[in-house]
């Protein structure tokens, strides 16, 4: 199976977005659900919508990445 550049690095970026949310809410699928739906200021949008791009997917996984630190 030939899967292309661009399909992996999404998925790879989805699956740490994954791991940083899930640690973040200590495995409480509601508590990401609701953040992933809710309106988030500081990426001017919710979490779930702005992941539908490659830039947005991104946007995402720096902010959480940002919270960690």
């Amino acid at each position: 199976m030939q899967v292309d550049r661009n399909t992996f690095e999404k998925a790879t970026l989805f699956l740490r977005v994954h791991d940083l949310l899930d640690t973040f809410v200590s495995g409480d699928a509601a508590v990401a659900a609701t953040w992933l739906q809710s309106h988030n200021t500081v990426l001017e949008g919710s979490p779930i919508n702005l992941m539908r791009t490659n830039v947005g997917l991104r946007n995402v996984l720096d902010y959480l990445e940002s919270c960690r630190d």
